[in-house]
Order: C-alpha cells, then structure tokens, then sequence
C-alpha cells in the first residue's frame, strides 16, 4: 500500500458519496529505447476509479486468531493447538471464524470489496501479510526467497502491537489490504510469529474497515479529476495503491471489473505540467520584460514602486 500520513485509520475510510481509487504499479515494462538498440524500463500503472454506494463498518476487536493457528496446526499434522510457542512461527494461513469460514470472503458479488487494516495487539506477536505471488493486496509484496519467513522469525517484512498504541483506532499504516471476491483473486493470508522467550500465546488481532458497495465511474475526464484529486490530498477521494510490482508479478481483478474498462492505464511516468511546457529562449533581460504576460508585468511594476 502507498505512503501517507500518519493519521488514523478510520479517517482513510471512504464514506457513501465519496470515490474510491486503486492505483497497481506494475514493476518495470521493457520498451524500445531511442536507438532502438536496447530497451529501457519504465514503470506502469493502473488506476481503477469507483463511486462508493455505500459503506459499512467492519470491526474485529479483537479477533482471537487462535482458531486459525489451531487450524494450521492440525493442517501441519500436529494437536490443534491455538497457541504460539515461544519462538514458532507459522506459515501464511487465512483468518477464520470457529466455523473454519474466512471472516473477510465475499462470495456473490464482485462490485462489494472490503477494505481492511489488520495488526497484532500483543507486542510479543509479530504480523507478516503473506501475498502471493497472483495477487497484490496489502503493505507488503514479496516474491519467491526474497519473502520473509515467519518460521525463521525473519527481522523484516512485519509488524508488532507495539507499531500501533493505539487500541480503538490504530494508525493507517498497519496492514491493510482491499479483499474482493473468491479463490486466487483475493487470497490474503497471514504470517504469526511470537519473539517471546518463555510465554505461549494466542495471537489477538485488531481488524477495523469497512465493506463498500461500488459502481464504476467509466467517463474519462471524471477519471482524470479524480486521479488529480487523489493526488492532491481530496477528502472525498480514498486512494489506495500497490507496488511498484515486479515483471513476474500478476493479479488478477474481477471480470466484472474488466468489462466495465473503468480504469486508465499510464505507461510513461507522470510529469508535473511545468516541466512540460516549452522553455522561450530571449536575447536579453529586456526582452525577456516586454515579452511577459500583461498581469506578470503589472505585478513587476507594483513591486518595483513597493520598493521604491
């Protein structure tokens, strides 16, 4: 997910009425260089655009992640046991209900996504996201060997209670993850690791958001508002991004989503308008006077008799 302030998370949730962008930065894209000789990389992107119908808040304070190390345990062959013991961690499993259901699955409906913030509450509990590797969701991407490894209670790639003091309302740059759909589309899981020494413990998770039902906004001027609004810091606009992604990297959205077409895809780097805008060569300061719009020169003028 993207930088930003260290506000709270729910303020970064979206509202009914308000816009919803997802932006996915595709690693590096090979294209042919001037000489055509070689070819150089650039970064990509997609920015998905969406009306929130409506939003609904979703809180799991805490979730007893028990149940799913109880569930990984059983899978490894071992006593369900919902404890952690001092130093073990698990491999990425999905959070689930004491049904065994995933708490943040959605099955019938591809314009109804959730989004999430998932951290620990015990400071001795470590919280790694597990993406695969089809599909970006949350903070952190990793690939192949280069992912973290809760087993090995790698040093990276994680978070702790102790990132996020707050109880009711922990900052926005916890774990958070937009879920959509069913199967490899969104199949978000988690890795536990408990750096305590000497105490069993059972992960205890705050999970906050909200559900929201989208419509798609497919118009292309609207679109391009809403990517300058979110980049401009607009109330009304959620925007959450993934990446840069590597080459290797795939993800998949809802069909539903790429029937609609309602994104835009941006293959050279964006580039604020002044750097665009042809630079006039003049023969002299003079020159370069006379030739200036009329309300630039006033402005000169009024400077000039201010500091007379």
């Amino acid at each position: 997910m993207g930088h930003y302030d260290s506000k709270a998370f729910t303020q970064h949730l979206a509202e009914a009425g308000d816009f919803l962008v997802l932006t996915f930065t595709k690693s590096k894209t090979e294209l042919p260089n001037i000489e055509a000789s070689g070819s150089v990389r650039v970064k990509t992107r997609e920015h998905w655009f969406f009306k929130v119908e409506a939003s609904n808040r979703i809180t799991y304070r805490p979730y007893n992640a028990g149940q799913a190390v109880a569930a990984y345990h059983e899978q490894t062959g071992e006593d369900p046991d919902p404890y952690l013991d001092p130093g073990e961690g698990t491999g990425p499993i999905p959070l689930v209900d004491q049904t065994g259901e995933e708490i943040l699955r959605n099955d019938d409906d591809e314009w109804f996504v959730y989004h999430v913030g998932v951290s620990p509450l015990q400071g001795d509990i470590r919280l790694y996201p597990q993406i695969p590797d089809s599909q970006p969701g949350g903070v952190f991407q990793y690939l192949g060997s280069n992912r973290p490894a809760a087993t090995r209670g790698d040093p990276i790639g994680y978070i702790s209670g102790d990132d996020h003091p707050s109880y009711y309302d922990p900052q926005i740059d916890m774990a958070s993850t937009i879920a959509w759909d069913t199967g490899i589309n969104t199949d978000i899981r988690y890795q536990f690791y408990n750096e305590h020494k000497t105490r069993r413990t059972v992960p205890l998770l705050n999970i906050a958001g909200a559900g929201y039902v989208l419509t798609p906004i497919t118009d292309d001027n609207v679109q391009r508002n809403l990517l300058n609004a979110a980049s401009n810091g607009d109330d009304t606009v959620t925007h959450v991004d993934w990446g840069p992604i590597r080459e290797s990297f795939s993800y998949d959205v809802p069909d539903s989503w790429d029937t609609a077409a309602n994104y835009i895809e941006e293959v050279e780097p964006s580039i604020p308008g002044r750097f665009n805008e042809p630079v006039i060569q003049s023969g002299s300061a003079d020159e370069d006077i006379e030739n200036l719009p009329r309300d630039q020169l006033e402005e000169l003028v009024r400077g000039a008799m201010d500091n007379a």
